[in-house]
C-alpha cells in the first residue's frame, strides 16, 4: 500500500532537513524516537513529521543564543563536552552548546546533571559520541592525538565534496595557523583549524 502524499510530502521534508542540519541516519532514527516516540519513518505520521521538524529548527535557532548552563569539571564531563565540539565541527550536531550535552545525555542516559555523571555512565556516553564521530568519519586509530584524528576526517570530507580550501592539509594549516608541519602543530593551532574546518563543513552539509 503506498503512502498518502501528504505524508510522503512531509517525509520528504523533515529528510531534507535532517541533511541539512548534519543529521545521519541513525541521529535522525534517535531524534524521531525522542519527539514522536518512533525511530521508523515508516510509522510516522504527518504530525510526527512536522513535530520532529519544528523542533529540529527550534534547536537550530537556540544554537545561537549563548549558553549559560554551568560547565561540569569532572573527567568524563570534559572529554564528552570536547567530544561534542568536536561532533559539531564535523557537521553532525548543529547546537555545540554545554545545554545541548546535557538534553543528549539526558534523553540517552537519564542523567539530569552532567556533573552527576558516575564514571561507569560516563564511559557509555562517551563511547557513544565516540561512535557517532566514527560514523562521521573518524579513524581514532589513525594517530595518536585525538585532534589530529579530526582533522584528517574534517578534510576528507571537504576534498570528497570538492570544498577542500587548499591542495592538502599541511598547507593550509601553515596557511590558517602558522604552524610548519601536521606534526608540528601545536594543540592550540590544531584547535584553530578544526574550529575553521568546521564551519566549511558544515557549510557544505547544509548545501547539499
Amino acid at each position: 500500500m503506498k503512502a498518502h502524499p501528504d505524508k510522503l510530502m512531509a517525509q520528504r521534508g523533515w529528510f531534507a532537513a535532517c541533511k541539512k542540519a548534519g543529521l545521519d541516519e541513525d541521529a535522525r532514527r534517535d531524534f524521531q524516537k525522542v519527539t514522536c516516540g518512533k525511530a521508523s519513518a515508516r510509522e510516522m505520521t504527518v504530525a510526527d513529521f512536522i513535530a520532529c521538524s519544528k523542533k529540529l529548527a527550534r534547536q537550530g535557532d537556540q544554537a545561537h543564543q549563548p549558553d549559560t548552563r554551568p560547565k561540569a569539571a569532572t573527567p568524563h564531563a570534559k572529554k564528552a563536552r570536547a567530544l561534542w565540539i568536536s561532533l559539531h565541527h564535523l557537521g553532525v550536531v548543529t547546537d555545540p552548546r554545554e545545554s545541548a550535552l546535557a538534553a543528549f545525555v539526558k534523553r540517552q542516559h537519564g542523567v539530569d546533571d552532567l556533573r552527576w555523571l558516575k564514571p561507569d555512565k560516563g564511559n557509555v556516553v562517551i563511547d557513544a559520541l565516540k561512535a557517532m564521530a566514527t560514523r562521521a568519519g573518524v579513524d581514532w586509530k589513525a594517530y595518536k592525538d585525538t585532534r589530529r584524528c579530526v582533522l584528517s576526517a574534517q578534510w576528507t570530507i571537504l576534498t570528497q565534496a570538492g570544498a577542500a580550501p587548499a591542495p592538502d592539509l599541511a598547507s593550509h594549516l601553515y596557511t590558517t595557523a602558522g604552524a610548519p608541519g601536521f606534526f608540528a602543530a601545536t594543540s592550540r593551532q590544531l584547535d584553530q583549524l578544526i574550529k575553521e574546518l568546521g564551519g566549511r563543513v558544515r557549510a557544505v552539509k547544509q548545501s547539499t
